[in-house]
């Protein structure tokens, strides 16, 4: 079995497009656990990021209770996703 790093990052909206092998291609059909880290934000550009605002708690997957399926249908909605 194929696994697939899928990424995303979200704006001050929460809007955000899935990426796997090029910006905003999407993800490949299959199962996923979703990992979130919500990094401290910075104070000026030159700062590096900050520690998880969620003390890791969301970042590894066996830790993280979100799951979620991906068909090969065009429109398909990810669930919210509220955090602690």
């Amino acid at each position: 079995m194929r696994s697939h790093r899928v990424i995303a990052r979200t704006d001050e909206q929460g809007n955000y497009a899935l990426t796997t092998y090029a910006e905003g291609d999407g993800a490949p059909a299959g199962d996923y656990i979703i990992t979130i880290t919500w990094p401290v934000p910075k104070k000026t550009p030159f700062e590096p990021e900050g520690g998880d605002q969620l003390a890791g708690k969301l970042a590894k997957p066996e830790r993280s209770p979100h799951k979620f399926t991906v068909s090969k249908q065009s429109d398909q909605e990810v669930p919210v996703i509220t955090l602690p």
